[in-house]
């Protein structure tokens, strides 16, 4: 036997015993009542039919109801079920943001290489500063120095850029530029290569043009390297690449 039959059996079985039932209590009524053999089993067959066809007709009217009844119930239920879990999207995100950080994604980029093509843009853009300073140098100064001068002039000012120490400087001769123009050439190389600070480039001056600079402390220096700025054949300039 199917499970299906069992349980078309089961659940059709107590209707069947409360229709026998209502037979049985018809026929009973009857005997009490005085009717004849014959007369009471007719009276039990139409009790018993006449209940199987009530529970036919209440099945036939009644079920869609009932199932309208619980389809309705369920669907306000989800309803329900559902608005609570919208209300509540903080938590399923902290949940979310729990999962990654419990399974982070793998970092496959190679470091090295990174790192190498940083450091590579960065002596591009270093070399390209220099290269800057070093013809605004040989701009300003083409007219007032030897080509010796010159030469040594901007090896120091690599040296500069670079960070490096300077020992035993040999000094640049300089004509018609007055003190005004060498401040303002120390201050537009400090700001342009942002190195240090200020006493810096003063005491580089100081040592670089000891004899046009011999009677001036590099603290003075320091203070005036942008006094009256639009003066003098070098003046001052916020970028040497204009």
């Amino acid at each position: 036997m199917r499970i299906k039959d069992f349980d078309n059996i089961l659940k059709y079985l107590p209707v069947l015993l409360l229709c026998l039932y209502i037979g049985y209590l018809g026929r009973d009524h009857f005997i009490n009542k005085g009717a004849d053999d014959f007369a009471v089993n007719l009276i039990f067959c139409f009790y018993f039919g006449f209940a199987i066809i009530g529970f036919a007709t209440l099945n036939i009217f009644l079920d869609p109801i009932v199932n309208w009844t619980v389809k309705r119930f369920l669907n306000n239920s989800k309803s329900k079920l559902v608005e609570k879990q919208e209300a509540e999207p903080k938590d399923i995100q902290i949940v979310s943001s729990t999962e990654k950080i419990a399974n982070p994604v793998e970092n496959n980029a190679d470091t090295n290489v990174i790192r190498k093509a940083q450091q590579e843009k960065k002596t591009q853009q270093d070399q390209e500063k220099l290269q800057i300073a070093l013809n605004y140098t040989k701009q300003k100064f083409a007219l007032y120095v030897s080509d010796e001068d010159l030469k040594v002039l901007c090896d120091y000012i690599i040296l500069y850029s670079e960070k490096q120490s300077f020992e035993h400087i040999q000094l640049v001769k300089i004509k018609e530029l007055s003190t005004l123009d060498l401040y303002h050439f120390g201050w537009n190389l400090w700001n342009h290569f942002k190195i240090g600070q200020q006493i810096e480039i003063a005491s580089f001056l100081k040592h670089l043009f000891a004899e046009s600079l011999k009677e001036v402390e590099i603290d003075t220096i320091k203070s005036h390297l942008k006094d009256d700025p639009k003066k003098g054949l070098i003046t001052i300039k916020e970028s040497l690449s204009d």
